[in-house]
């Protein structure tokens, strides 16, 4: 497939994905509306309005399409280099660990400590990754809890040369170490190859099974790790015993999606996207294009602060959804 074609088709999937969460948040500020009509026009600003300037939370649809775009075009440049490479081999990487364990209402979010972990294990292994933080929602409460819990985990596009790196190896390894470990009975750390992903999804069809990686699987790639998520998690038992987080989007409930509205809202691309090895680069280049087409809008400017205060205020007014304002260690 052509880089124009998967470069369409991503961002095709990323817009789709977009105005599903648009609607969803949407309709919870209609069923939940805020009760100041200046905070309002500020909380307008953090989640939808395209005139955004100044702080760019990435609770803003047009933020996060820019960020989106910028992933799935460095995504496609990586495989340009490394593409013709034999020796290299790409992965999508998944780390979740109790650390990212949150509840709904009043979440506290060691960002910077879960930076740290997934920073340190990949340089331990001399990997190259690009990673970016998602969060997901449990369908239903973890056992003996009286709330729903967030998941704060990260994905990342991974990629070395080196041909004695064994992903299943270091991936049960790693996930059996104490600190790393999760209560959801899932693996904490996950390699997800391309042959693999293709076996879950059979209208992917491996029709270069000698290559690695394809345009469209880069491309799918860069969408995949900054989609905006409107889907909640349940968790599932396979029959091997294996515990997998299946999606089921009628869990996802409007209150949900204000409170990733309010967490996305106190983060821009600089809190959320990091790099390993040669991945900084690409980091640095995410933000800095991300920071370009924001100097170019024109609109009111507003800060990190008052978007914080909008969502305070709108929290208190409706005290039925029993929120308080995310805490974030950045």
């Amino acid at each position: 497939m052509s880089y124009t074609i998967a470069r369409a088709r991503a961002l095709a999937a990323a817009a789709k994905a977009g105005r599903k969460t648009d609607d969803k948040v949407a309709h919870a500020l209609d069923k939940y509306p805020h009760p100041k009509k200046r905070m309002a026009r500020i909380l307008h600003a953090a989640t939808a309005s395209p005139d955004l300037t100044g702080y760019l939370p990435l609770s803003n649809s047009s933020v996060r399409a820019v960020l989106g775009e910028a992933l799935i075009e460095e995504m496609l440049n990586l495989y340009g280099h490394t593409g013709r490479d034999a020796r290299a081999r790409h992965w999508l990487f998944t780390a979740t660990f109790d650390d990212g364990i949150v509840g709904e209402k009043a979440p506290v979010i060691p960002l910077k400590r879960i930076k740290r972990k997934v920073r340190r294990l990949l340089s331990a292994q001399r990997l190259n990754a690009i990673c970016v933080f998602e969060i997901d929602v449990l369908a239903k409460p973890i056992t003996g809890e009286n709330e729903r819990q967030l998941l704060v985990h990260v994905h990342a596009v991974v990629w070395t040369r080196d041909s004695k790196f064994k992903p299943k190896t270091v991936a049960r390894r790693l996930s059996a170490t104490r600190a790393l470990q999760n209560r959801l009975g899932i693996p904490a750390i996950d390699f997800i190859s391309r042959k693999r992903s293709t076996r879950r999804r059979p209208h992917w069809p491996l029709r270069h099974p000698e290559r690695d990686q394809t345009a469209r699987d880069m491309a799918w790639l860069g969408y995949y790790i900054s989609k905006p998520n409107s889907v909640a998690k349940r968790r599932r038992q396979r029959k091997s015993g294996r515990i997998q987080l299946q999606p089921q989007r009628r869990y996802f409930r409007l209150k949900t999606a204000l409170r990733f509205a309010e967490i996305w809202s106190q983060l821009d691309t600089a809190d959320v996207i990091f790099g390993v090895g040669t991945g900084k680069l690409i980091a640095r280049r995410v933000r800095a294009r991300v920071a370009a087409w924001g100097r170019k809008q024109r609109g009111p400017e507003n800060s990190r602060r008052a978007v914080a205060e909008a969502w305070a205020a709108l929290f208190a007014a409706h005290t039925r959804l029993e929120f308080q304002t995310a805490v974030i260690d950045r």
